[in-house]
């Protein structure tokens, strides 16, 4: 397959990620806006905790999905996905997973209620920390695959 045609494979596939991120960014904002109750005398601290984790948590993902729209975006309008600025942005993404696997300890730290034990932190926060690290795991993939596109490049 010719180097060109992959380029416009990538940059199509690209302008299409970038769309579907874009817009579940909006609908994350959207439900973090809507989905916090407005009568807050309706509900318990706990679950007033849970509706702020939830609203909280909804705006981090639309962070991170916005994110990704921006480095899809670069991808297609370069068709390099292996640039600083794209490493950089993955690392950011992994710094906001951390943000969000911190929120639930956050929360209740701030509130007053906190558990012994930290249960509520272990059960949300493990898979999002998870998620953090595949995500610098990438970072460093992507900054191998750039060194590797800087030698081929050096090389013809």
């Amino acid at each position: 397959m010719l180097k060109s045609n992959v380029e416009a494979i990538i940059r199509k596939s690209s302008f299409a990620v970038m769309v579907i991120s874009g817009l579940l960014a909006v609908f994350s904002i959207l439900a973090a806006v809507w989905g916090y109750p407005r009568n807050k005398g309706d509900y318990s601290k706990e679950i007033m905790n849970i509706f702020l984790e939830n609203k909280i948590g909804s705006y981090l993902s639309a962070a991170v999905l916005i994110v990704a729209a921006f480095i899809f975006f670069r991808i297609f309008r370069s068709g390099r996905p292996f640039t600083n600025g794209n490493i950089w942005a993955v690392r950011s993404i992994a710094g906001l997973l951390i943000i969000r696997g911190l929120v639930p300890l956050a929360v209740e730290t701030l509130s007053g209620s906190l558990q012994p034990g930290l249960p509520r932190l272990l059960f949300n926060g493990i898979g999002v920390f998870f998620m953090a690290v595949l995500m610098l795991f990438f970072a460093e993939i992507m900054r191998y695959g750039k060194l590797l596109q800087i030698e081929s490049d050096e090389t013809l």
